[in-house]
């Protein structure tokens, strides 16, 4: 019994085809890689910013600087657009912050996640140190990346909870 060249293997169309095939396919994955990707930094800058409230109230629980008599709240300061915040802490003397005590910036958050002070967050969260309430009442950081958002919300009384942008 012998076998033609023509039954040995496949044909350069049949290649062809196959690559063509993957190809097409590859292509149609990638865009829904990449918003997965985004969605999952946006999700992860969530959790950070969530995270450091949390600390920022902790501190100011515990009365971490409490050998400052005058230190009265532990905070976050939020900038428009950046990829950073920072973490303060402030003088009873200086509601505003303007000259904060104790300052840390924080890593920079994934991807190319952003705040968003514009889409009515704020820039300064305050916790008393007294109580742990915020000195401004409910309040909502919000991040984006892209057409995606998200928020994090701080209630008068200091929880911090991840939140949906409206």
């Amino acid at each position: 019994m012998s076998i033609s060249a023509r039954d040995r293997g496949f044909t350069l169309i049949e290649l062809l085809i196959v690559v063509s095939l993957v190809t097409i396919l590859t292509g149609a994955m990638v865009p829904r890689f990449t918003g997965y990707l985004d969605n999952q930094n946006l999700k992860q800058a969530q959790e950070q910013v969530k995270s450091d409230l949390r600390s920022a109230a902790v501190r100011a629980l515990s009365g971490v600087g409490a050998s400052n008599q005058d230190l009265a709240f532990w905070g976050i300061r939020f900038v428009d657009g950046a990829t950073t915040y920072t973490t303060i802490a402030c003088l009873a003397t200086d509601p505003t912050c303007t000259s904060p005590v104790l300052s840390q910036v924080s890593d920079d958050l994934p991807g190319d996640v952003a705040i968003d002070t514009v889409g009515a967050s704020p820039e300064l969260i305050l916790f008393k140190m007294e109580n742990g309430d915020t000195a401004a009442g409910n309040q909502a950081v919000q991040l984006v990346s892209g057409d995606l958002c998200a928020r994090v919300f701080v209630n008068g009384a200091g929880m911090v909870r991840k939140d949906e942008c409206p």
